[in-house]
């Protein structure tokens, strides 16, 4: 009887030495990767968004301070990101830069000063220069803000929309806004699967989680393949869902503002020798935006250009931008401002 307790005793012992190992391997590997790596967390502060904004289309909260991507963001009295550091010099009648996007432009993980509009910021001293991007938002989103931003946003001149591959669909969009429903309905519960709600919670706590995840799957050309799909549906269904740069394009020119669009690569397209398909988006919007007689530029290249692509992208994010990449998308954007000179 003793010898079978002393056995249990034993294997019990092994056990909580084993689990304590693992424990110990775990917590070493996320001290490692949080204090030697540059992965960001992915979680956005809540009540960065404001539902209903305009229309049914949600916009960034005025006056609010939160965190995107592990990275402070502020906005101001309209929702525009802004650098609370930063001390303009430009007069308040001062020529207007309005820049619109989603979380690529909006600078998600990166310090609002080494962002496109910081340094456009630091660029063109006397113009002001408005960041309206939102996170999740796609053409249509756009459409309904612009339409309201720019006659109420003093001296806009210039229009810089940057256009990424996500924008033809509306699932970033519809996430944010069934979330903001959920928030705002307290009978509602949103829909979380239990593999879903995990991996939410481990992406905002956990960069070992983010780097093994990165480690074992290709997730940056997996995203990359889901947002390809749109691009493969057809002529008419790309015209229909690049309608509202048309409409935005029509009346911003009524007012007399110009528009300038940037389109943006994906990581897995500034890869190696990439499938010819990969370039598919591309093809496909700048046929759209040369037909329609748009000011555009496209990106890709220029990415390409480098001799380390991937540097410009966040660790294992398929789309959003390093530091690097927003320092070359800002000189980009800046060759083609008049009064423009990078610092």
């Amino acid at each position: 009887m003793s010898d079978r307790k002393s056995g249990w005793r034993q294997k019990l012992i092994a056990l909580s030495g084993s689990c304590l190992a693992v424990l110990v391997l775990l917590a070493g590997g996320e001290f490692y990767c949080r204090w030697f790596t540059n992965i960001n967390f992915l979680d956005h502060s809540s009540g960065l968004f404001m539902p209903g904004r305009f229309g049914k289309t949600f916009a960034n909260t005025p006056n609010f301070r939160g965190i995107s991507f592990g990275e402070a963001v502020q906005t101001d009295e309209n929702g525009f990101r802004i650098d609370p550091d930063f001390r303009p010099t430009a007069l308040s009648d001062a020529p207007a830069i309005m820049i619109m996007g989603d979380s690529v432009s909006f600078g998600t993980g990166i310090r609002d000063d080494l962002t496109i509009a910081g340094r456009l910021r630091r660029d063109m001293p006397k113009e002001q220069i408005y960041n309206a991007s939102v996170i999740g938002y796609d053409a249509p989103a756009y459409r309904d803000s612009l339409v309201s931003l720019v006659p109420q946003t003093r001296n806009v001149k210039t229009v810089l929309l940057f256009y990424c591959l996500n924008d033809l669909n509306d699932v970033s969009a519809g996430e944010i806004e069934a979330r903001l429903d959920g928030e705002s309905n307290a009978d509602s519960t949103p829909d979380w699967s239990l593999l879903r709600a995990a991996n939410d919670y481990l992406r905002s706590r956990s960069k070992l989680y983010l780097w093994l995840k990165s480690a074992l799957r290709d997730t940056q050309l997996d995203h990359f393949k889901f947002d390809l799909v749109p691009y493969e549906q057809g002529d008419d269904y790309i015209e229909n869902g690049l309608h509202p740069l048309k409409e935005i394009k029509t009346q911003l020119e009524a007012e007399g503002v110009a528009l300038k669009i940037f389109v943006l690569p994906y990581e897995a397209q500034v890869r190696k020798t990439p499938p010819a398909d990969f370039l598919l988006p591309q093809q496909k919007v700048d046929a759209f935006l040369q037909k329609n007689h748009f000011e555009f530029y496209d990106l890709l290249s220029d990415f390409r250009g480098v001799s380390d692509p991937h540097s410009l992208f966040l660790y294992g994010d398929p789309m959003h931008l390093s530091k690097t990449g927003h320092e070359l998308a800002a000189a980009k954007v800046c060759s083609t401002l008049p009064g423009c000179h990078p610092q």
